[in-house]
């Protein structure tokens, strides 16, 4: 394969030139931050250069037409730590911003780096490295980044001087010549012979300066291999594996098929019932939901991390790219949404999120010198072109900022420039204006930014975003869930009873429509062997239950009179032992355990043909209420003894 018309891959890689001045000079600058000035006199720099010269055939870089990517997964085991930090590495620590009393540190940690093994939680028999950090270290990826920032500056110093010259991006020409993320690096050169050998030439002096090694076997041309026929199908393989490793949308059904069915199946073989509809599994818990939450809502609240950013990091590459691409949004904070977009262009999906985003975003004026006055929502739950429409219309200058128009300082100078005389009805609207924004307040010396409405420290959250799309998807509330889910019971007691409060649970008459070649008798309840088995009879209404309800209200002192369903139950919750932090934890977890013991004797009687007495399931709801209140905190200190004779007294 050739990468340019009549030059050869061999060829490329056994040429070799005298490097220029130019790249000496940029080469003995970066060479400098790690040498000493006593190393500098004694010119231990010329071997260095000297060899930088005398590159052959041996000395081989991954070259390629566009894109070079590197990986230097070994870098870590090249870097002797203690030779690194005996070098002059202020200049470099200098420019990662780190504060000098912080650097002495840094070198500590690096120097007198030692290593032990954990027995049993106990560190025993320390060792220190003789070859300084290894890869998996907690410091070495600190480490990596301070060596690897001046691989960066080595590339850019040399883009700088016309020596190599990377992409130009978008309507700004936004210049990208390298990518770096953890060790691998990507390179971006222009087609030309000269360049791609002044690329090798950088790599052989970050070799020198750094001790990396770079690795030539994982030196790949990013998207298609290096040489063979193209024409030959198995030519195409790597693009055919890239493109179908790519996630598609059915993907996210397949992740939820796998969660429901180990939900309900767990990691057995056989296929179970799936009791409850996966969109109610995946809702929050306050909706009557597990709180799993669906895979595409969670997709959009991580996107929302991106639209966040976007304002917060103007210096970043990244957001000049974007701005360079797509250009800025009329609001001034985000990009350009409406845009032509390519099939596989990675801010598509960043972008369509927008509609779902802005809503829960709040403008904090400052200066008031980005934020729009009309269009913008800075002041109540509405943009002020929303709330005072009729006077938006008349405006003569849209987009003025809040500066603009009230500047920022006081007396608020009000330039809002009709483009003709105001009617009554439109100076009472202006009046009210007016009278709102008598209590702006501004911080001429503190930049415009944007808050976070659902936090309560106005950063944004992925939580917090997530819950707002899946309220906002299913806004029914499920009304059992704050006595269901503050209880103190076990997870399997509260999962029982959540099943039954959506009526879901395999009773009789729902095993009947499941499966309804089965022989199973409907009209017949296990526990009292006269009515119909449903949810309510058994929870509530059978003969059996209702006399362990009976007992339990009456230990509170109560006279009560049973609701229709299950769940009206536990909307009602009773509060039978009072409004006292115990008294609601001890009637929660005795409701939850009334219903657990109730299932678990009607099973019982029907698989292994055992039944118990009335009054020993009422000592087994007393015993397990007991037990399981008194593991929380409302009880600490309070005996299982004490707790289970006298519930009254204690509450």
């Amino acid at each position: 394969m050739y990468l340019f018309p009549g030059i050869g891959l061999g060829t490329l890689l056994s040429g070799s030139r005298i490097i220029s001045d130019g790249m000496l000079q940029a080469a003995a600058e970066c060479l400098a931050a790690y040498m000493t000035e006593e190393e500098v006199l004694k010119g231990m720099i010329y071997p260095s250069i000297s060899s930088i010269r005398d590159i052959t055939k041996e000395v081989a870089a991954a070259v390629v037409r566009e894109a070079i990517e590197e990986d230097l997964a070994e870098g870590y085991r090249g870097i002797d730590a203690r030779e690194l930090c005996k070098l002059n590495q202020d200049l470099v620590i200098c420019k990662k911003a780190i504060a000098k009393g912080c650097r002495s540190w840094i070198r500590g940690c690096l120097s007198s780096s030692s290593f032990a093994i954990l027995v049993n939680g106990n560190a025993k028999g320390w060792v220190k490295a003789s070859r300084g950090l290894r890869q998996g270290d907690p410091l070495s990826p600190f480490l990596f980044t301070l060596v690897a920032d001046v691989l960066s500056r080595l590339l850019f110093r040399a883009e700088e001087t016309g020596l190599t010259e990377g992409f130009s991006v978008g309507r700004d020409r936004t210049r990208v010549s390298l990518l770096q993320f953890a060790d691998d690096t990507i390179f971006f050169s222009k087609a030309s012979l000269e360049h791609l050998q002044n690329l090798k030439i950088i790599f052989l002096v970050f070799r020198q300066v750094s001790g990396l090694k770079i690795n030539l076997e994982k030196s790949t041309i990013s998207g298609l291999p290096l040489g063979g026929n193209p024409k030959t199908i198995g030519f195409w393989d790597p693009v055919v594996e890239r493109i179908s490793r790519r996630l598609d949308v059915s993907i996210a059904s397949k992740i939820e098929k796998m969660q429901r069915n180990f939900l309900w199946s767990g990691a057995g073989e056989g296929k179970k019932d799936h009791l409850v509809r996966w969109e109610v599994v995946s809702r929050p818990k306050e909706l009557g939901g597990l709180g799993f939450g669906k895979i595409s809502l969670r997709n959009i609240a991580l996107l929302g991390k991106w639209l966040w950013r976007f304002p917060r990091e103007r210096s970043g590459l990244w957001h000049k790219v974007i701005v360079s691409i797509y250009g800025t949004h009329p609001n001034g904070w985000d990009a350009n949404m409406v845009v032509r977009w390519s099939h596989r262009c990675p801010w598509k999906a960043i972008a369509q999120v927008f509609q779902e985003f802005s809503p829960f975003v709040r403008l904090v004026v400052g200066n008031g010198e980005r934020i729009r006055f009309w269009e913008d929502l800075w002041w109540g739950n509405q943009s002020l072109c929303s709330q005072f429409a009729d006077l938006y219309r008349v405006i003569s200058v849209k987009n003025l900022t809040v500066s603009n128009v009230l500047g920022n300082s006081f007396p608020l100078a009000w330039n809002l420039n009709f483009r003709r005389n105001l009617t009554d009805s439109e100076i009472d609207l202006l009046q009210r204006l007016m009278s709102s924004l008598s209590s702006v307040r501004f911080s001429p010396f503190l930049a415009d930014s944007r808050a976070w409405s659902l936090s309560s420290s106005d950063l944004f959250l992925v939580k917090s975003f997530f819950l707002a799309l899946s309220k906002v998807s299913n806004p029914i509330l499920f009304l059992p869930a704050k006595f269901l889910w503050s209880s103190k019971v076990p997870s399997k007691v509260k999962a029982l009873a959540w099943i039954v409060a959506h009526g879901k649970v395999n009773t009789n008459d729902k095993l009947q429509l499941r499966r309804p070649y089965k022989s199973l008798c409907p009209q017949w309840c296990i526990l009292c062997k006269g009515n119909g088995e449903s949810i309510d009879h058994l929870f509530l209404h059978c003969p059996v239950t209702i006399g362990l309800w009976n007992k339990l209200f009456k230990l509170a002192g109560l006279d009560w009179v049973p609701p229709r369903s299950f769940e009206d139950m536990l909307v009602i919750a009773f509060k039978g032992l009072g409004n006292s932090l115990r008294g609601k934890t001890l009637w929660q977890v005795a409701c939850l355990t009334l219903v657990w013991i109730v299932w678990q004797e009607r099973n019982n009687r029907i698989f292994e043909d055992k039944g118990r007495l009335e009054e020993m399931l009422w000592d087994l709801i007393l015993f397990y209420s007991s037990l399981w209140a008194s593991c929380s905190a409302a009880f600490r200190g309070v005996p299982l003894n004490v707790l289970q004779l006298n519930w009254s007294e204690i509450v």
